[in-house]
């Protein structure tokens, strides 16, 4: 696993178990038994929750082990990840090659602006991931910068888009063009 924070003795925080020394090779069908009890004693956690842990937590922090037998649900939703392959990514690792990374893309006639138009920079991009829904991503769109469609130029505007369950952020430069039609 990422990210191994000693709780006591052999006990640890860290991330579901890989099956080699590679990110990309995360044990699907452990990740999946994510919020349920799956270790002999050890913590598992997203590959996020544990690097948070260990960016966070010195050592002599505190730890409460809780015997309840009924836990709050997660505040977010858990992601299911396909096990066709029994290796993956861990949907939250911040790793940039990471492909569960939203993505922020220029819809095809959006990158040319007619000189004089009105100009919606929210509209003229498409944002996707492979967990969250357009809507959901949406929600989280937001851009920094302005476009004078008065005047002719190039004007770059900075797209941000974070994936709700993943907390993954994609930052994206877009220049567009000002132009007579």
């Amino acid at each position: 696993g990422q990210y191994a924070t000693r709780i006591n003795g052999s006990y640890l925080f860290h991330s579901v178990p890989y099956y080699k020394k590679n990110v990309k090779t995360v044990e699907t069908v452990e990740y999946n038994k994510l919020g349920s009890q799956a270790s002999l004693g050890c913590v598992r956690l997203t590959v996020a929750d544990a690097k948070w842990i260990y960016d966070n937590c010195r050592i002599g922090t505190k730890v409460v082990i809780n015997d309840k037998k009924q836990l709050e649900k997660p505040l977010y939703l858990p992601i299911k990840i396909s096990t066709e392959n029994k290796s993956g990514w861990d949907p939250t690792d911040p790793d940039k090659r990471n492909p569960y990374y939203p993505n922020i893309s220029v819809k095809s006639d959006n990158a040319v602006i007619p000189l004089g138009s009105d100009f919606e920079p929210l509209s003229c991009v498409e944002v996707s991931s492979p967990v969250s829904t357009e809507e959901e991503l949406q929600e989280t769109l937001t851009v920094k910068g302005k476009v004078n469609t008065m005047k002719s130029g190039k004007y770059t505007l900075t797209y941000s888009v974070k994936d709700p369950r993943t907390e993954l952020t994609t930052i994206k430069k877009i220049t567009f063009t000002v132009s007579a039609p």
